[in-house]
């Protein structure tokens, strides 16, 4: 299955790593009162509410957020991450006045307008709601990044004929630009980004707004919460060679939080040495992200000393349907 845009409230909490933007108070709680819609999108029903314009930023407590048909009381609105198929980049800070409390907590926090049954277009502000204080508000994130195209593209090129065997890196930077980063003069055919691991984990946290996690410890359960179609997930095999050996990139969510990735350059290279490779075609579309499709077993086992990390790109939007 697909990833849902947003993590329903019905999940187990879990702690997203990652900056957490404390919502500053509002003088002001008056403001209109509509009805919560679309939450049941994608089962279970619920959204989580986020702590500022950017669906990476939730607290992810069970019972913060809204259910089907609770109402809202909007206090501010701020621009932020686009939402939905119309792209709804309008977000509220709104107060759950069906139920008030979360446990301990106010329910009150961030709502983009796409879940919010106003009667107004997308990025159409409701009359009468102030704009939150500066703090909260932002130009979105990576606003070009069209996640849906990137995994198309790797989707759909995945088992194509390569060159040789170790061309990770040129596929992972061909999925982006299909997504609409731009090629530049430090990244693209024959760079050291383009053509290296290490260089291209360089080049997108030095250039593109992103976090970078191990995930490491996520081998034992298989769960990434944090992962979305469109991420990039890096290996060190632990061979005592270069820093990082190997890079796919993320195409799906499978049951559990599991990322699916597709990628090039898995080939078993004391069986076929790299360079006795012609035209090597991959016997897969995309593996779950700890299982060896060479060895088939586990990864952990077959490296025993690997490390992975997430490098997640922060904002980019998914395209109606995905």
């Amino acid at each position: 299955m697909r990833l849902t845009k947003f993590a329903r409230l019905a999940a187990v909490p879990l702690t997203v790593l990652g900056l957490m933007v404390a919502v500053p108070a509002v003088a002001d709680a008056s403001g209109p009162v509509f009805t919560v819609m679309n939450t049941s999108e994608t089962p279970p029903d619920g959204v989580y509410f986020r702590n500022s314009a950017h669906p990476s930023d939730t607290s992810r407590i069970t019972g913060l957020g809204v259910y089907k048909n609770e109402r809202v009381q909007l206090q501010c609105y701020a621009w932020g991450d686009a939402v939905g198929g119309y792209r709804n980049s309008l977000w509220y800070k709104v107060a759950n006045v069906s139920r008030p409390t979360a446990g301990s907590r106010a329910d009150v926090g961030y709502l983009n307008g796409h879940y919010v049954n106003d009667g107004k277009n997308a990025n159409q502000v409701d009359a009468g709601v102030p704009q939150c204080g500066a703090a909260t508000t932002s130009a979105p994130v990576n606003p070009t990044y069209n996640r849906s195209a990137s995994v198309a593209w790797a989707e759909a090129h995945a088992q194509d004929p390569q060159a040789n065997g170790t061309l990770c890196t040129w596929f992972v930077s061909n999925s982006l630009w299909a997504g609409g980063f731009a090629q530049t003069s430090e990244w693209r055919a024959h760079t050291y980004a383009g053509t290296y691991v290490q260089g291209l984990v360089e080049h997108v946290r030095s250039h593109v707004s992103s976090s970078w996690s191990n995930i490491t410890a996520n081998l034992t359960t298989n769960a990434v919460p944090n992962a979305v179609p469109g991420d990039i997930i890096v290996y060190d095999w632990g061979d005592g060679g270069t820093t990082f050996d190997h890079m796919s990139f993320v195409v799906d969510i499978a049951s559990g939080q599991y990322p699916n990735v597709s990628e090039w350059g898995q080939f078993d290279f004391s069986r076929h040495p790299e360079y006795k490779l012609t035209h090597p075609r991959s016997p897969y579309v995309q593996r779950g992200w700890t299982w060896s499709t060479m060895h088939q077993e586990w990864l952990q086992r077959e490296h025993s000393n690997v490390k992975v990390y997430l490098l997640h790109i922060n904002g980019g939007y998914f395209a109606p349907n995905f």
